[in-house]
């Protein structure tokens, strides 16, 4: 019985995300939103009275990665795939620019001249790394796992006699890249309730650049793990010190280097985006049998 419900709700899922795309993108948007804005650390403080903050992020980062698991089951039952059943090794060098973007959000110019330095203990920047895998599975997980398929349905069932958005249905691939980067972007305004507006705005801005170096990985080779895993690399690397250590990490040096990286490899990154539609197999193969919905 058990089997025959989950069955059930796998088969209504999988149509309604195919028929009602901009439907079920609203309803997932809200379930995303009701986890980032879940109250952990207050749940948390009920129980813990003490003044080590890192216990608050190792609640934070292991209440991710339980959502995580939950996001998976969802792009089970959408009939998303997130991994393939191969990836093939010339996609990942086409994609290899954005883990060296990752890889180079760490102030290596700082931190190797003494500007700035790790001070954190080994086990409080462990849990801070638990806490990147939690936040960056499930925005993975949730935005390229879910979002970006239903995002890449909806352009693919505008209708032929529609001739002002054919430009979209054209493009769709770097469309549904720009569009699901954008809700992603977006989300981040939830962030105004901590009362640093300037900060958020310029947050929204970062990370649609961020999504859509993940999206490129995603529709490039199809594995949203793969994508996640840049994702856990450039939080880390970019947030190591400001979480664990002291100093001064964005120098005149620092920013020029990391300036000069990033706008090499992102310039490289936007030619691939556009030429994304040439060879759209991994995209299309993100959305199951034949992209289409299971028969009555």
């Amino acid at each position: 019985m058990l089997y025959g419900n989950f069955y059930a709700i796998k088969k209504s899922l999988r149509k309604s995300g195919f028929n009602e795309p901009l439907q079920m993108l609203g309803i997932m948007m809200l379930f995303i939103l009701g986890v980032v804005m879940f109250p952990t650390r207050r749940i948390v403080e009920w129980f813990y009275k003490g003044g080590n903050d890192f216990v608050f992020v190792l609640a934070d980062g292991l209440e991710r990665i339980l959502f995580s698991a939950l996001m998976i089951r969802f792009a089970l039952q959408f009939g998303f795939r997130i991994i393939p059943r191969k990836t093939r090794i010339i996609d990942v060098l086409v994609v290899l620019p954005a883990f060296v973007i990752a890889v180079n959000n760490f102030p290596f110019v700082s931190f190797f001249s003494g500007d700035c330095s790790v001070t954190e203990s080994a086990v409080n920047a462990f849990i801070f790394a638990v806490w990147c895998v939690g936040v960056g599975l499930f925005e993975e997980l949730s935005f390229r796992g879910v979002i970006l398929p239903l995002v890449l349905i909806a352009l693919r069932k505008i209708d032929d006699g529609k001739k002002r958005w054919q430009f979209l249905k054209k493009r769709q691939v770097f469309f549904t890249l720009a569009l699901s980067s954008a809700i992603f972007a977006l989300t981040h305004l939830v962030n105004i309730f901590n009362g640093n507006i300037g900060g958020t705005f310029l947050q929204v801005g970062y990370t649609f650049l961020i999504g859509a170096m993940c999206g490129i990985i995603t529709v490039k080779t199809g594995n949203v793990l793969l994508s996640a895993t840049a994702h856990i690399v450039y939080n880390f690397c970019g947030m190591l010190i400001e979480k664990c250590g002291d100093g001064v990490t964005w120098t005149l040096p620092q920013i020029i280097f990391t300036a000069a990286v990033g706008t090499v490899l992102g310039v490289y990154l936007i030619a691939v985006a556009v030429r994304s539609d040439k060879d759209p197999a991994a995209a299309l193969y993100m959305l199951g049998e034949d992209a289409e919905p299971e028969a009555e």
